[in-house]
């Protein structure tokens, strides 16, 4: 998604940089006294949801306040057949080598492997 695309579409004419969208959406940027690409991430996702949604912040709100609003389904996936592609043998010895690599490499097996890290413990 091309967030400049959007802010220019929403205003027109308008300056739409970073400073200007924050400043327009209310977003506070006062930490922002150099161009960083993390800083600049989080605050592009705060712009972004104001233009999209007009949310305050990417927090998700209390249960409190969740059990007003009531979600409703958007369809029935009831009946939806799901296929799944395994990986062959060859697939997975390959993805095998990258793990014992990386636990070469680190010292200690990956988090993700559960069967390497419960040897460990």
């Amino acid at each position: 998604t091309d967030s400049l695309k959007m802010a220019k579409q929403l205003w027109p004419g308008k300056r739409n940089g970073l400073d200007a969208l924050c400043d327009r959406l209310g977003v506070d940027n006062s930490s922002r006294t150099f161009h960083g690409a993390l800083l600049d991430a989080q605050l592009l996702a705060d712009v972004y949801i104001g233009m999209t949604r007009g949310q305050d912040a990417l927090a998700i709100d209390s249960a409190e306040s969740q059990s007003d609003h009531q979600l409703q389904p958007l369809a029935d996936l009831g009946a939806v057949e799901i296929f799944v592609i395994g990986a062959s043998a060859e697939e997975m010895a390959e993805h095998e080598g990258i793990l014992e690599g990386m636990a070469k490499s680190s010292g200690k097996p990956a988090v993700w492997n559960v069967q390497a890290v419960e040897l460990v413990a």
